[in-house]
């Protein structure tokens, strides 16, 4: 079985890309084990504190 992630990068919820990575998810999921990454459904920080200087933890949902 084929193993498929799908990113939506929209951060707006009800957007055409919600629509069109929900609709690809439900027509492939009898054949591949489908992951999903919703931009507006995670919760983190995207400013770069510190920019590339020093690391910064991955928020939990990034992990």
């Amino acid at each position: 079985m084929k193993n498929i992630i799908l990113v939506n990068g929209n951060p707006k919820k009800n957007s055409f890309s919600s629509c069109i990575t929900d609709k690809y998810a439900q027509a492939v999921r009898k054949s591949a084990n489908i992951r999903i990454f919703n931009l507006p459904e995670m919760d983190f920080d995207p400013n770069l504190m510190c920019g590339y200087d020093d690391d910064q933890p991955l928020a939990p949902c990034l992990k």
